[in-house]
């Protein structure tokens, strides 16, 4: 079940009569491994045919389209898929949270993150966009705001593994049930061609303005300066784990990820003390490839206790504290450039030159 249908973590919650109960091997022959059968979980949904040339229709008659991808494109080819089909028609994309890396951040259409920590570019896109092609995306409050105003001129199109997400938060058009990859690959075969000039001129002027206020430097690193110290340092091409808070939304909106499943972050139950477990875990499956946990003192402390499972499987995973005067989640709509004094990180605090300095030493 962790693997098949929507993927991710299953709870197998025993009675205490099984737990007690007694078994014995002999003459159990061991059965082939198959899909399980629970009443009401359908695995695999196949899409309809119809269901996928109404959307090529309505993207092929859009003068405004938009993609929106989610957690849900992570999957399978899908992250190929998106790749080839925005690039074919040149389709603006914009990102959850949670989707961040199935389309590489500095891809030429990529537009960056929506919602209340989002991008100028991608909220003005997806408010006035006429068609949204939504995939894997669940409509958090995070990304919807006032939801009787989300989008509201526009033909929203979800596509979702699981039938509960559909029309959950939002008002679909057409809601269908089924995985990304199969959706993209029918509609690289129906969709054509269109003119989008107008759309991608004022697009381009949205992505030129600052969604924040930039200050003069000054000799304090910024949050900015470190997401950007570890991205030239690793090239773009480490894992990052992140725990929940201002490091979260600092390292979604300004680090670059170049492929999927290279950002893990919880996005949905806003775990503190997620980022260091994570980052073992990446650590172990991928030996060879950096691996960042960016996190926060309050966070650290929920299980600073695995450095010691770090230190006895002989690998680590370098950490990047923020160490602040306060733990809270997040302050509403803080400045990611403010050098203030619960400051990105207290160790780099010094003068920049020796600042710069640490932050390479940390990551070598």
């Amino acid at each position: 079940m962790a693997t098949t249908g929507r993927p991710g973590p299953v709870l197998i919650d025993l009675p205490k009569n099984v737990m007690n109960a007694e078994f014995t091997a002999e003459n159990q022959t061991a059965m082939q491994s198959s899909p399980p059968f629970i009443r009401g979980y359908e695995p695999d949904h196949a899409i309809d045919p119809a269901d996928i040339q109404v959307a090529a229709e309505r993207l092929s008659q859009a003068q405004r389209p938009l993609i929106l991808i989610g957690g849900g494109c992570m999957t399978d080819g899908t992250p190929a898929l998106l790749k080839e089909f925005s690039g074919r028609f040149n389709l603006p994309v914009a990102s959850t949270l949670m989707g961040l890396g199935a389309l590489p951040s500095g891809h030429y259409l990529h537009l960056g993150m929506v919602g209340m920590h989002g991008t100028v570019a991608a909220n003005r896109a997806l408010q006035n966009a006429d068609v949204v092609l939504c995939l894997g995306v669940r409509f958090s409050d995070r990304v919807t705001g006032n939801r009787k105003a989300f989008s509201p001129g526009s033909y929203k199109i979800q596509v979702d593994l699981d039938t509960s997400e559909l029309n959950k938060n939002i008002p679909i058009d057409l809601a269908i049930t089924g995985s990304c990859a199969e959706l993209l690959a029918g509609l690289l075969e129906n969709v054509h061609t269109a003119d989008h000039s107008a759309w991608e001129q004022q697009i381009g002027t949205w992505s030129r303005r600052s969604a924040k206020s930039r200050r003069e430097p000054e000799d304090k690193l910024t949050p900015l300066e470190v997401i950007r110290c570890i991205q030239k340092a690793t090239a773009g091409d480490a894992i990052i784990a992140t725990d929940v808070g201002q490091h979260q939304i600092w390292t979604a909106t300004h680090y670059e990820f170049s492929e999927a499943r290279s950002f893990l972050t919880s996005g949905g139950l806003g775990t503190m003390g997620y980022g260091l477990p994570a980052a073992i875990g990446a650590a172990v499956a991928f030996p060879d490839r950096h691996v960042i946990c960016i996190t926060g003192d309050g966070s650290f402390q929920m299980n600073m206790q695995e450095i010691m499972t770090s230190g006895s499987s002989c690998f680590w995973a370098g950490g990047i504290p923020r160490c602040g005067s306060a733990r809270r989640i997040l302050s509403p709509w803080p400045s990611p450039l403010a050098p203030t004094g619960s400051g990105p990180i207290r160790l780099l605090k010094q003068s920049r030159s020796s600042s710069l300095h640490c932050t390479r030493t940390a990551l070598s």
